[in-house]
């Protein structure tokens, strides 16, 4: 496991966010900001995912109205 406060760019694109300290409660924070901005995404969808290429798919598909 990493240390917390690491500096975003030591954080890969393809690595585990929950490697890096993300918990449950800043990703259901993560959930509603985004579905308050509209993306209209499910929250196991993104749970599924704990990568940031992981999310940055789901976000594109919703866009893309897949």
């Amino acid at each position: 496991m990493h240390q917390a406060h690491q500096d975003p760019e030591n954080i890969g694109l393809d690595d585990n966010l929950m490697d890096w300290g993300l918990d449950s409660m800043r990703l259901l924070d993560l959930f509603m900001a985004w579905n308050a901005d509209g993306l209209n995404v499910d929250v196991m969808e993104i749970a599924a995912e704990t990568s940031l290429n992981g999310w940055w798919r789901i976000i594109q598909q919703h866009r893309q109205g897949q």
